[in-house]
């Protein structure tokens, strides 16, 4: 029998070698290839059938072994239609050779000359805001990165504008790896929302939004899982950093931080990552720098990074919940910065109706300490809710959207703070 022919794919971090002959693949995952003792976990399957998985030297003693219990099994299950031994064993030996050829021939390099340049129709998966590179954008919580996120998703798998000035340059799949709050119906639920404020059917889109739970496991953990669900995948959107970190170890915060990155690599797609700030940073964004939580580490490997700052400018007598935005770059590695990109979220309800929209649309940009500089902490003891509210309505701010700008707070909450002290605001002399 002549050695049967065999067909070599990338799988994620692993790889996947079919052998038409005999209608069989072998999916090599975490292989090494030590001259002492290659080993690798193997998936076999036969005609669409999985086999068997199992972790094994590759010595040849071994692929005995595997050949033999892979004969085994697939005479359980396709009885009448199974390979012989003898097809088994030099199929075998064919896709580990073709793998070890494979996994041997990284080191060889490439070639930057023949490499087609980055240009305009392969540099951008959106433009002005997300390059085909990794990608962050750095914000306290509850800011709405997620609502950003999940737009630029949308804007990749339908190929349509969600984001005003951002248009989508390449479409495919989205990969959501969801490390905090990953369950389905809320975020299918958000995109219902965006879908009617965008006026984009999101459920006839020619690609899909993929969510992958991860089940509290580190990025580092499962980063070959993600690479091999990333393959057909044009951008993975991490959320977020700090629940996809994991635990620092004996090592250290540097080195957690270092294995997160390291698996983003691994990834090999374009990521866009949601991460948040330090606490000190966090309490005084509109002159911090934008920097990520964690170590240096997190600054010098990101491609490219985005500052988010905001302001709350609700609009009473339409009952619009608008919440202004400007996103600034504060990093891109491959050239100039790209200029601030500015809009508004807007959530309303249609009249008659219990349905809300969330609705993306173009706006000014907002100074650096435009949306913070009245919620700055003051040195001393920190106010309580009902001091500063009476000295900001002492002030003259007797309305929700006076008493709002004042104190930087949404209206929602200047209005619940109006209704709640509102014998106290009344009796206080003004």
């Amino acid at each position: 029998m002549t050695d049967p022919e065999t067909t070599v794919e990338r799988f994620g971090q692993g790889w996947k070698v079919t052998i038409p002959s005999s209608e069989s693949v072998f999916i090599f995952r975490n292989a090494s290839i030590a001259i002492s003792s290659p080993h690798a976990e193997i998936a076999i399957s036969h005609r669409g059938k999985h086999l068997f998985r199992s972790t094994s030297e590759l010595g040849l003693s071994n692929r005995d072994k595997i050949a033999k219990t892979a004969a085994e099994i697939d005479r359980a299950h396709l009885n009448g239609s199974s390979l012989d031994g003898p097809t088994w064993r030099l199929s075998t030996i064919a896709a580990v050779e073709a793998m070890l050829e494979a996994e041997s021939s990284l080191t060889g390099g490439i070639d930057l000359r023949t490499v087609a340049p980055a240009n305009p129709s392969n540099d951008m998966l959106v433009s002005g805001l997300f390059p085909a590179a990794n990608t962050i954008l750095v914000m306290p919580n509850e800011a709405g990165k997620s609502t950003m996120a999940r737009a630029l998703a949308l804007s990749i798998v339908t190929g349509k504008e969600v984001i005003p000035g951002c248009f989508p340059r390449i479409t495919g799949p989205v990969l959501y790896v969801a490390g905090e709050d990953a369950f389905a119906q809320f975020h299918a639920r958000a995109l219902d929302e965006l879908s009617r404020g965008s006026k984009i059917d999101h459920r006839g889109a020619p690609y899909p939004i993929v969510m992958y739970d991860t089940g509290g496991r580190s990025l580092a953990r499962i980063a070959a899982g993600v690479a091999e669900r990333a393959i057909d995948a044009v951008a993975v959107i991490l959320d977020s950093h700090q629940a996809l970190l994991g635990m620092a170890n004996d090592s250290g915060i540097r080195d957690r931080d270092s294995n997160f990155w390291s698996a983003v690599d691994q990834i090999g797609t374009p990521t866009f990552t949601l991460a948040h700030p330090n606490r000190a940073d966090r309490m005084n964004w509109g002159h911090a720098d934008g920097s990520v939580a964690g170590s240096d580490v997190n600054q010098d490997r990101a491609r490219c990074r985005w500052q988010g700052r905001w302001k709350d400018d609700d609009d009473e007598p339409m009952q619009v919940f608008r919440r202004r935005y400007t996103l600034e770059c504060k990093k891109w590695t491959h050239g100039p910065k790209f200029p601030p990109v500015s809009f508004s979220i807007d959530r309303f309800k249609a009249n008659g109706t219990e349905h809300w929209y969330t609705s993306f649309q173009e706006s000014y940009e907002l100074s650096r300490n435009g949306q913070t500089e009245a919620a700055q902490p003051k040195i001393g003891r920190p106010a309580t809710a009902f001091s500063e509210t009476v000295d900001a309505y002492r002030a003259g701010a007797k309305t929700a959207k006076d008493l709002a700008d004042a104190l930087g707070i949404s209206q929602v909450n200047a209005r619940q703070r109006l209704s709640r002290f509102r014998e106290d605001l009344e009796e206080d002399p003004v």
